[in-house]
């Protein structure tokens, strides 16, 4: 998925996991982000870091390379700074990579199902990292980063992943 298919995907006005997220923290918090739209997205460090490790994981390291720049310093304009990385997050991103890809579980991954599959509904989008069908089963894996694995589970409740089930 290119950089272009990425910043398509989000500007989409459909339901998304995490406008359900916003509009169960508060209904006017929700109306004005993604109806009004007059409160722009926040694109934190870790955004910047999952997405990018995601592209990498999911799609590879030339298309994550030709995407994302390793930088001194970010832009402060925040179209440019989404595909910005410092040379300390480009470090992580690499060692993530590199404890995950080989991982058996992630070759069955790479090898088996499609990647980066987008849904959409008249109403709902969302951006699965795999997906594919096994011996009639379905199978979607999406990838998560977390800081400390200790407390993932922790995280993966305040983030109400379970949103994504549905």
């Amino acid at each position: 998925m290119s950089k272009l298919q990425i910043q398509t995907y989000f500007a989409d006005k459909r339901i998304s996991q995490s406008a359900l997220k916003d509009y169960k923290k508060c209904p006017n918090f929700f109306n004005h982000r993604h109806l009004l739209c007059d409160i722009e997205d926040d694109i934190n460090d870790n955004f910047i870091i999952g997405s990018a490790f995601d592209m990498c994981v999911t799609q590879g390291r030339e298309l994550y390379e030709e995407t994302y720049e390793v930088v001194s310093r970010r832009s402060s304009n925040k179209e440019e700074k989404q595909f910005q990385l410092t040379r300390l997050q480009a470090s992580q991103i690499e060692s993530m990579y590199n404890r995950i890809v080989n991982q058996p579980l992630m070759e069955q991954f790479q090898n088996k199902l499609d990647k980066q599959v987008i849904i959409t509904t008249r109403w709902v989008k969302g951006m699965l990292d795999y997906f594919g069908i096994i011996n009639e089963t379905a199978i979607i894996a999406d990838l998560k980063t977390c800081a400390n694995l200790d407390k993932f589970r922790y995280n993966a409740e305040d983030f109400q992943y379970k949103f994504q089930q549905a």
